[in-house]
Formats: C-alpha cells, structure tokens, sequence
C-alpha cells in the first residue's frame, strides 16, 4: 500500500510540474513580457480614439494598461482605467516590451474630444 501511494504521488507531482511547464511556455513568458517593460520611460500627447479591454488605441499607437497603470482626468484626480473618457487628448508615460509593445504606466487626460468630430469640446 505504502508503495502504491508513492506511484500516485510521484504520478500527481510530475503531471503537475509539467501541467506548470506547459502553462509557462504558452502564455507565460508573453504575459510577463507584456507587464514589463523595458528601457526608458517615454512620453507622448496622443489623442486617444478608442479602448478594448487593456488595450487603448491612439491615432498614432497602441498601449496596453496594466494593473499598475495609474489614470487621471482633466483635473489630476486618480481614476479607474475602466473611467477613462473616450475620445479624448492625453499624455501617456509608457515603456516598450521586448516585442516593441507600448505599456502604459500613466494616462493623464488633458481634453475631452468631440465624438464625432475628434475635436476638443
């Protein structure tokens, strides 16, 4: 018996430990990738057109938010990324991954745009 629940054991721990190697080689180094970036931080007043998800597009580039990106409105007031108005004109602080993604570390709105227009209201 006790020979049998150290097959089981051994069985469960290696499945397990590939089950973790599987999910490292699929998403995990681009998750990692995508949370960290690299080099300098740069910035740039972009007008934002659009968001999807983590993802907010700009007439000029794409940035991914994070948990850590920190938001602000006109009024320098932290606000939740989900409370982002859109369309809008912003600075955006962001560093590149090693696949050249844009990783938002802050948004501070500076003008609310028109909707139809993309022109300040």
């Amino acid at each position: 018996m006790q020979q049998k629940i150290s097959k089981k054991y051994f069985i469960n721990c290696y499945l397990l430990f590939m089950l973790f190697v599987c999910s490292c080689l699929i998403g995990g180094p681009s998750a990692i990738a995508a949370v960290k970036g690299k080099g300098p931080v740069k910035n740039s007043l972009v007008n934002i057109k659009e968001r999807k998800g983590d993802i907010v597009i700009s007439s000029s580039q794409t940035f991914l938010i994070t948990d850590k990106t920190e938001v602000f409105d006109r009024d320098d007031r932290q606000i939740e990324s989900g409370d982002l108005p859109v369309p809008c004109r912003a600075y955006i602080d962001y560093q590149l991954t090693a696949e050249g993604k844009a990783v938002a570390l802050t948004i501070k709105v500076k003008q609310l745009l028109n909707v139809r227009r993309g022109i300040p209201e």
